[in-house]
Protein backbone atom coordinates (compact mmCIF):
# COMPACT_ATOMS: atom_id res chain seq x y z
CA UNK A 1 0.00 0.00 0.00
CA UNK A 2 1.43 3.33 -1.01
CA UNK A 3 0.09 6.70 0.03
CA UNK A 4 1.09 10.26 -0.52
CA UNK A 5 1.04 12.38 2.62
CA UNK A 6 1.37 16.07 1.84
CA UNK A 7 0.95 17.57 5.30
CA UNK A 8 4.27 17.81 7.21
CA UNK A 9 2.39 17.36 10.50
CA UNK A 10 0.68 14.19 9.25
CA UNK A 11 4.00 12.89 7.91
CA UNK A 12 5.63 13.51 11.29
CA UNK A 13 2.81 11.66 13.09
CA UNK A 14 3.20 8.71 10.73
CA UNK A 15 6.94 8.54 11.42
CA UNK A 16 6.36 8.72 15.19
CA UNK A 17 3.74 5.96 15.06
CA UNK A 18 6.08 3.81 12.95
CA UNK A 19 8.90 4.29 15.45
CA UNK A 20 6.70 3.51 18.45
CA UNK A 21 5.51 0.30 16.85
CA UNK A 22 8.98 -0.67 15.70
CA UNK A 23 8.20 -0.45 12.01
CA UNK A 24 9.55 1.67 9.24
CA UNK A 25 7.30 3.88 7.18
CA UNK A 26 6.95 2.76 3.58
CA UNK A 27 5.99 6.30 2.62
CA UNK A 28 8.46 7.26 -0.11
CA UNK A 29 7.11 10.81 -0.33
CA UNK A 30 9.13 11.84 2.74
CA UNK A 31 11.92 13.88 1.24
CA UNK A 32 15.19 15.00 2.67
CA UNK A 33 15.41 18.74 3.05
CA UNK A 34 18.77 20.40 2.56
CA UNK A 35 19.04 22.82 5.45
CA UNK A 36 21.62 25.50 6.19
CA UNK A 37 22.35 25.76 9.90
CA UNK A 38 24.08 28.89 11.21
CA UNK A 39 25.03 29.72 14.77
CA UNK A 40 26.24 33.19 15.66
CA UNK A 41 27.22 34.77 18.94
CA UNK A 42 27.73 38.53 19.26
CA UNK A 43 27.78 38.76 15.47
CA UNK A 44 30.62 36.24 15.09
CA UNK A 45 29.89 33.06 13.16
CA UNK A 46 30.49 29.99 15.36
CA UNK A 47 29.21 27.42 12.88
CA UNK A 48 27.74 27.12 9.42
CA UNK A 49 26.92 23.91 7.61
CA UNK A 50 24.43 22.29 5.27
CA UNK A 51 22.68 19.14 6.44
CA UNK A 52 20.02 16.83 5.02
CA UNK A 53 17.14 16.77 7.50
CA UNK A 54 14.44 14.11 7.29
CA UNK A 55 13.56 13.29 10.91
CA UNK A 56 14.53 13.87 14.53
CA UNK A 57 17.62 11.68 14.19
CA UNK A 58 19.06 13.68 11.30
CA UNK A 59 18.13 16.93 13.08
CA UNK A 60 19.99 15.72 16.18
CA UNK A 61 22.96 14.65 14.06
CA UNK A 62 23.18 18.18 12.62
CA UNK A 63 23.44 19.65 16.11
CA UNK A 64 25.92 16.94 17.13
CA UNK A 65 28.07 18.17 14.24
CA UNK A 66 27.81 21.71 15.63
CA UNK A 67 28.93 20.50 19.07
CA UNK A 68 31.85 18.54 17.59
CA UNK A 69 33.01 21.41 15.36
CA UNK A 70 32.83 24.11 18.04
CA UNK A 71 34.55 21.85 20.57
CA UNK A 72 37.39 20.95 18.18
CA UNK A 73 37.93 24.63 17.44
CA UNK A 74 38.15 25.37 21.17
CA UNK A 75 40.58 22.51 21.79
CA UNK A 76 42.86 23.73 19.01
CA UNK A 77 43.24 27.04 20.88
CA UNK A 78 44.37 25.49 24.17
CA UNK A 79 47.95 25.99 25.33
CA UNK A 80 48.12 24.00 28.59
CA UNK A 81 46.72 20.85 30.24
CA UNK A 82 44.78 22.91 32.83
CA UNK A 83 43.20 25.02 30.11
CA UNK A 84 42.35 21.84 28.20
CA UNK A 85 40.50 20.39 31.21
CA UNK A 86 38.54 23.64 31.67
CA UNK A 87 37.49 23.60 28.04
CA UNK A 88 36.45 19.95 28.16
CA UNK A 89 34.32 20.40 31.25
CA UNK A 90 32.79 23.86 31.31
CA UNK A 91 33.33 26.11 28.36
CA UNK A 92 31.38 24.23 25.72
CA UNK A 93 27.97 25.25 27.03
CA UNK A 94 29.25 28.73 27.87
CA UNK A 95 30.42 29.07 24.28
CA UNK A 96 26.92 28.30 22.95
CA UNK A 97 24.95 30.13 25.65
CA UNK A 98 23.20 33.19 24.18
CA UNK A 99 23.99 32.20 20.59
CA UNK A 100 21.53 32.79 17.73
CA UNK A 101 20.49 29.75 15.73
CA UNK A 102 19.11 30.17 12.23
CA UNK A 103 17.80 27.38 10.04
CA UNK A 104 17.06 27.97 6.33
CA UNK A 105 16.47 25.85 3.29
CA UNK A 106 19.71 25.45 1.38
Amino acid sequence: MSMLIRSPAARHKLLVVAQVHGTRSTDTSVRKMRTRLRIKKHGALLYEGVHEIVDHDSFGAAFADVWRTVRERQLEKTTSIGELMDKLNDEMLEQLQGAEISIQRA
